[in-house]
């Protein structure tokens, strides 16, 4: 009895450690709702302020436009995530199955682009390519460029054990 209580501790505060690095990572999110007090001209500190002090996972350097862009992560979605997990019977005897169900927000980059430290432009990155402004449409590219070296630096630091930064 007592290991069938010690397997279930360990799996209950493994997946009490998944929930928590989930929600972990939720100071770089934003939602849509969090926009409605963003508007053009707006400081960095100010954006911050009405985006309730979240933190962009990265912010991009433009060199070629003098102008930078803090990357947000921007719900799209959630789905549901659902674990089973066997826990051995002592002795022999019958063992149980227990199952967890945890929503997941799903989620997309979603770019904030500054000039002179005044916001210029916000969105996802198809967006900038549709905008009326054309110096907007002619930073797509840039942005796109930039931010996939920014993912891609990431997924090395990774397979090098290294972590993100």
């Amino acid at each position: 009895m007592a290991s069938c209580l010690h397997r279930f501790v360990t799996v209950f505060l493994g997946l009490g450690i998944l929930v928590a690095s989930l929600s972990g990572c939720s100071k770089n999110v934003i939602t849509m709702d969090r926009l409605a007090d963003i508007h053009r001209g707006m400081s960095p500190d100010q954006v911050a302020a009405a985006l309730e002090d979240r933190v962009p996972k990265t912010v991009l350097t433009l060199q070629e436009a003098a102008a930078s862009v803090a990357v947000y992560d921007m719900v799209t979605g959630s789905t549901t995530v659902t674990t089973t997990t066997y826990v051995a019977g002592v002795n022999g005897g019958p063992g149980t199955v227990q199952t967890r169900t945890m929503p997941v927000e799903t989620t997309e980059p979603y770019f904030l682009l500054y000039r002179d430290e005044a916001l210029l432009y916000w969105g996802f990155l198809d967006e900038y390519g549709r905008d009326e402004d054309p110096e907007v449409r002619e930073l797509r590219d840039q942005i796109a460029e930039t931010y996939q070296e920014y993912v891609d630096e990431q997924a090395r630091r990774r397979r090098r054990g290294q972590g993100a930064l």
